[in-house]
């Protein structure tokens, strides 16, 4: 599962290069939600073709990009809204997991079982607040 929603995950997230950081809130991310929110391949091709029609002129590097990686993109339309929801979420519970193997390599020996707990604790914490912030 997790090949097939890849090239939409590394477009998306690969965006940012492509766009000055302090825009303002033109309209952007919503209009690129509708092509990976799209329920078929049909329409996720249609809802591209508008959004670069729209964005193209002034995000040529952003929109190349999503042209070019395009077959790959269209695998995830294979399943139902349901089943992508699914692999997103799994997308997202990966990343939890990540994040706390990668707090538990800065600092390999905890002296008890407790110390763990909350150290996990407060990883998880900061992992809350981070996702709360988006």
């Amino acid at each position: 599962m997790r090949a097939f929603c890849e090239p939409v995950k590394k477009v998306c997230k690969n965006n940012h290069p492509y766009v000055k950081l302090k825009l303002p809130r033109d309209g952007k991310k919503a209009d690129l939600k509708t092509i990976y929110n799209a329920p078929i391949g049909e329409q996720a091709q249609n809802n591209l073709d508008i959004v670069a029609d729209k964005w193209e002129s002034k995000y040529p590097k952003l929109m190349s990009s999503w042209y070019s990686k395009w077959d790959a993109i269209t695998s995830i339309f294979k399943f139902s809204v349901k089943v992508r929801t699914v692999i997103y979420t799994t997308n997202a519970v990966e990343s939890v997991n990540l994040r706390l193997r990668s707090m538990n390599k800065k600092r390999s020996v905890f002296p008890n079982k407790v110390s763990l707990e909350k150290a996990l604790y407060l990883a998880v914490e900061k992992i809350v607040k981070n996702v709360q912030e988006l």
